[in-house]
């Protein structure tokens, strides 16, 4: 058998509890102060698929709900229990430890924010004369006699919910930015999309986090559509671990 790897967290006494891929009971290596969070799998070429992800991914919520732990990138497989000792734990050691130390009671929080289509399409309509007078000079005509025309309007529309996007973006970073140690943004999925962002939140301030997502989403009458996941395991955040 060899071994999977979930992640790393501080050397603790007693079972660690909860299965992991293909239902195998998690347990601990330890080397010093540290242990990192395992559990068998069979030797050789492993084929991992969504519900292995899934389990990786249930594995970590599980076990950083009681602790800190450092998550491991999924797919993370060693020969044995010293190699996990000689080649992650010891060589990483002291960097491994401070980062648990700087991850210690915090939590990660995936915000997505996005407007409502049909509202934004309108706003961009009522701020920009230009663009409303284009839209009705090609109303009705040929798509054949306005594709040029058409083009250059969607040049225009996308312009303009870029330039509402960053605005809004810095708006939303602004109210929670009292609230989150780190924020990690990442490129819009889709043009719709205000916000995609990864938050460092300590678990205690959770709530104000909360609170201080529903205000925005309330000042927006629905203008914007607000979903965050968490609190999830530092995925986004930890750097070592991850290159590890």
């Amino acid at each position: 058998m060899a071994v999977y790897v979930y992640g790393v967290a501080r050397d603790a006494p007693g079972a660690v509890g909860g299965a992991g891929i293909g239902g195998a009971p998690l347990s601990r290596v330890t080397a010093g102060a540290l242990a990192a969070l395992v559990s068998e799998v069979p030797d050789g070429a492993l084929r991992l698929g969504p519900d292995d992800l899934l389990a990786h991914g249930r594995a970590l919520e599980e076990l950083s709900a009681r602790e800190t732990v450092l998550p491991m990138r999924f797919g993370l497989t060693m020969e044995d229990a010293e190699d996990v000792r000689e080649r992650l734990l010891r060589p990483f050691g002291d960097e491994l430890a401070a980062q648990i130390e700087a991850f210690e009671g915090r939590v990660e929080v995936e915000l997505r924010v996005m407007y409502d289509e049909r509202r934004l399409l309108a706003e961009v309509v009522r701020e920009h004369p230009a663009i409303a007078r284009e839209r009705v000079a090609q109303r009705g005509r040929p798509a054949a006699a306005t594709h040029f025309r058409r083009i250059e309007l969607g040049r225009l529309v996308a312009e303009a919910v870029e330039r509402s996007r960053v605005r809004d973006e810095q708006m939303v970073l602004e109210a929670i930015a009292p609230v989150c140690d780190r924020v990690e943004l990442r490129p819009p999925a889709h043009e719709r999309m205000v916000v995609n962002a990864a938050l460092l939140v300590e678990r205690e301030r959770l709530g104000e986090l909360a609170g201080a997502l529903d205000d925005v989403a309330e000042a927006q009458g629905g203008r914007m559509r607000f979903r965050y996941t968490g609190p999830l395991p530092p995925y986004s955040f930890v750097q070592l671990a991850q290159a590890a």
